[in-house]
């Protein structure tokens, strides 16, 4: 599965499936899939304990809202949870590092 942002009059999110992980790639028909909105950014995950689909989306701007939350069993079907993260944020500056299975990360540590 490949979420993707739309270009041209029509930017949503959108899926993306194949049989495998190189292609070749089908789009979904489906409009707005995941947000049912204007969204971009998305970065998606599967559980390791459901096997469900998770994803967050940029959606905003604002003291509000600026994040969503969706959630799929199948990869086509989503549900939003609604806002995920909103414009005020404390940051906090550390060294960024991904986790992969086995516990290695991609910085070795």
């Amino acid at each position: 599965m490949l979420l993707y942002k739309g270009r041209g009059s029509l930017q949503e999110v959108g899926v993306a499936t194949a049989p495998r992980f190189d292609g070749p790639f089908t789009r979904s028909k489906m409009v707005g899939v995941i947000s049912g909105g204007y969204s971009e950014d998305p970065w998606g995950w599967i559980d390791p304990k459901s096997g469900a689909f998770h994803a967050l989306l940029h959606k905003g701007n604002g003291a509000d809202s600026a994040g969503v939350h969706a959630w799929s069993t199948d990869g086509v079907h989503w549900n939003s949870t609604g806002v995920a993260y909103t414009g005020s944020v404390q940051w906090r500056i550390t060294f960024p590092r991904a986790r992969l299975r086995h516990g290695a990360s991609l910085d070795g540590a």
